[in-house]
């Protein structure tokens, strides 16, 4: 989150107005002479002295958030900012709200801690909301004065950040949903994924086409081409599962060999799937589909043959293996 939550701006006490009573603006001069100094408490309690001496300054308040804020006070300093937004002065109220949305933004950063992609459950919400709050503020900011430059520049950096931890989370939870599965696992989680697509794209081959149409064939191209991106793994597990053990097979193919060699070519199919979505040709959709479940299962069952007869093997030898030697 490089960039978000920027530092609060402090106002300076020449912005007060010329009907400030004079004990007023000594204490806000006070007040920002312990600001520059980063005594906070000072600061704050300088300020709050002031707003009993002009209690409808809005620039006082937005002094003592900014104050609250630095000091980690951050229900107080939203509280002021708040009420600082609803000045009548248009430049308080912009940059109270600019302001807001820096809060917000430096909570959720907070909340998503050092690891923000491994974050699970609650932070994720919560981090969340607390950014889609900080887009509401930099909005209303922008609806006052649409030139604010730092306010448009950090709707973008948020909305971007958002779309961004949002493709970490969920490659986050695919790689955790793949390490947690054996390769048999994973094999009958890929079939189970491809044949819900292939039902999906058969919805397609008889209709009429439409802008629906063509938002249900991109959304099921793009779900098609994540599943995609599971062959990879796949054949990571077929190496790691089998081709340690088949290398101590003699005279016979290497059934790792076999087994990626078939998980390329389902991998392809799904990828010929992926292009006739998008080409909104369902029929090829469906066809590749069918060659991708087909591979899929064939995987399923070579791989539980194979298991089976490396059970027998290992059970067959087991007499043979010497026992262990008892110490004297």
């Amino acid at each position: 989150m490089r960039n978000m939550g920027l530092p609060v701006l402090l106002w300076l006490c020449v912005l007060m107005g010329a009907d400030t009573p004079t004990s007023a603006v000594k204490k806000v001069r006070e007040g920002v002479l312990h600001f520059q100094n980063s005594k906070w408490e000072d600061a704050d309690s300088a300020f709050t002295e002031a707003k009993k001496l002009a209690p409808e300054n809005s620039v006082v308040v937005f002094d003592r958030a900014c104050a609250r804020r630095a000091k980690g006070a951050v229900d107080d300093a939203r509280s002021d900012f708040q009420s600082a937004a609803l000045a009548k002065d248009p430049a308080t109220a912009v940059k109270s709200y600019y302001n807001l949305g820096c809060l917000e933004s430096s909570e959720a950063k907070r909340v998503l801690g050092d690891k923000p992609e491994e974050v699970t459950g609650e932070a994720r919400e919560q981090s969340i909301q607390l950014l889609l709050t900080s887009i509401r503020h930099y909005h209303s900011a922008l609806r006052i004065d649409g030139d604010h430059r730092e306010s448009r520049h950090n709707l973008e950096l948020t909305r971007l950040y958002i779309k961004h931890i949002q493709a970490k989370w969920a490659e986050f939870d695919r790689q955790k949903e793949r390490d947690q599965k054996n390769l048999i696992e994973f094999l009958n989680f890929l079939e189970e994924r491809q044949d819900q697509l292939l039902t999906a794209t058969q919805r397609l081959t008889d209709q009429q086409e439409s802008a629906a149409l063509r938002r249900f064939a991109r959304e099921t191209a793009d779900t098609q081409d994540l599943l995609h991106e599971e062959i990879e793994p796949l054949r990571e597990k077929i190496r790691a599962d089998v081709g340690g053990a088949a290398a101590a097979q003699q005279g016979r193919e290497d059934p790792a060999t076999v087994l990626d060699t078939e998980a390329v070519k389902v991998g392809e199919s799904m990828q010929q799937a992926v292009e006739a979505l998008q080409s909104l040709e369902a029929n090829g959709a469906v066809q590749n589909q069918e060659q991708a479940l087909a591979g899929l299962n064939g995987l399923y069952l070579a791989v539980a043959s194979y298991q089976k007869v490396l059970q027998r093997a290992i059970k067959a030898q087991a007499p043979f293996v010497p026992p262990p030697v008892e110490a004297e």
